[in-house]
This record gives C-alpha cells, structure tokens and sequence, in this order.
C-alpha cells in the first residue's frame, strides 16, 4: 500500500484553485488593468511558475504522472523568457493541469489510519525494540506485518502474525533450555520449561529466565487454548492485547539468548 501525504493533496488543489481565482480576479469586468490579452509581468510569470513546480513535486508525492507532466509543460512554458504569457494563456495552462488533476485523483482511494495506530505501520524502529530483531531475526518480519495489519484494521490477521514470530521465539527459548521437541501442547510445553527453570541456582539469571516463562504464558492465556488452537477471530482489544504480551516476553527472552544463537 503506498503512502500519500494528505499535505501533497491539499498543497495541489490550493494552488490549482490560487490560479483560478488570481485569472478569475484579474478579467473581472470594469477595470481596464485587467485585460486577459495582456503579457503577465516576468516577476509574476516566475512566481507562478515556481508554484506550478510545487504542484509537480506534489503530483509525483501522490502518483498522478499525467498531471505532473502537465505541471512540467506549465513551467517550461511559464520559464521561457523569450515566450510571453498573457493571463489567457495562463488561464488555459491551468485548466489543462486542472483537468489532469481531476482524472486522476478520483481513482485514488484514501485510507486513514486510526490515531495511535499509525505508528505501528511506519515505525521508524522494530515495533519490538532492536535488541528482538537482532537477537530472533528470523521473527522480524512477522512481528513488521502483525503491526501493519494492526494499523490498517486487520485485527485477525495480525495475531496469526504474532503467532508465527512466536513460534520462532519459543524455539530459541526450548534450545537454550535444553529442550528438543517443541511439538507439544502449550501446557505441558510450559510445564516442562518450567522444570529446566527450577533446577536452576537461585540468583538473577534464574529469576531473568523465571520472568520470560511467566511472560510466556500470559501469551498463551491471550491467544491460546488447551488444544493449541488459536480463536477464529479477534477484537481489536485483543488484538493489541496479544501484540503487547507477545512483546512484553519476546524483549525479555530476547535479554536472555545467547549471541551464539541465531
């Protein structure tokens, strides 16, 4: 889904209607400075075509080529300096651009995101921190796409996302316990987890380790049954609740692997 700047919109149809109403004013009837057939004076020729410039940039912000193109042709023509523009001409230049603007903006569909939620499409950072990405690569496109579909509404399809990246942490976190099959039911998973924890001297790294499998199965009180199956779907409430334990025990299981294991 490409990003357009509410701003670029607003920016081109401001200028398209500044033009209007500068020709419109200028023809207005009783005044004999106002002739449509006059050259327009260089200093206002250039201004104009600084602002047809804008509206270029602005077009290709938004991705409507045709009427960049035609903003283009207008400030060649506005820039010539051995080619006089009257404020007719102008006025016919514009309303080229106009038409442009208006064939292409009506197939363009805008989406806003949610207040709050924006962030979690395009996060400058990991969503869960750069120490996650580093430490479980192999779950950062999941964790990417489970916020992209969080922003844009897509509350199910986010989960199923945060799923996969967990099974990816949970198979990190049963190597580094010594654990070699995964392929059981999540209690009895945690159970065992649980039992390689215990037998651990008491001191921080325990309690480090004893904070990651609490956090873990608070995951699993969020989006797991008895029998591994996930709901069919789900609220945005639980959704952001899933994301937000599943971040909470990912940033702390990332805290405990070891750089060896990737």
């Amino acid at each position: 889904m490409r990003s357009i700047s509410a701003l670029a919109i607003l920016s081109a149809s401001a200028h398209l209607e500044r033009i209007e109403v500068l020709i419109k004013e200028w023809g207005a009837s009783g005044d004999e400075r106002k002739d449509l057939s006059q050259n327009m004076d260089n200093k206002i020729r250039l201004n104009i075509a600084s602002s047809f410039a804008e509206l270029r940039d602005s077009a290709d912000a938004m991705g409507v080529p045709l009427t960049g193109i035609a903003a283009s042709r207008a400030v060649d023509k506005l820039r010539a300096r051995k080619t006089p523009i009257t404020y007719k001409e102008l006025g016919a230049i514009n309303a080229d651009v106009r038409s442009r603007f208006q064939d292409e903006v009506v197939s363009i569909n805008m989406y806003c995101l949610p207040k709050g939620l924006a962030d979690y499409y395009s996060s400058s950072e990991p969503i869960f921190g750069i120490e996650v990405d580093d430490r479980i690569p192999a779950s950062a496109d999941d964790i990417g796409e489970a916020g992209k579909c969080l922003a844009v509404g897509r509350f199910t399809a986010s989960v199923f996302h945060l799923m996969r990246a967990l099974e990816v942490a949970v198979q990190h976190l049963s190597l580094t316990l010594g654990i070699d099959n995964v392929d059981k039911e999540w209690g009895k998973l945690l159970s065992e987890m649980h039992g390689k924890i215990e037998v651990m001297p008491k001191g921080a790294e325990r309690d480090a380790w004893s904070e990651s499998h609490a956090n873990l199965y608070h995951v699993k009180q969020a989006w797991r049954n008895g029998t591994m199956h996930p709901k069919r779907t789900y609220t945005e409430e639980e959704a952001k609740e899933v994301l937000l334990a599943t971040r909470t025990f990912m940033r702390s299981l990332a805290r405990l692997i070891p750089s060896s294991v990737q």
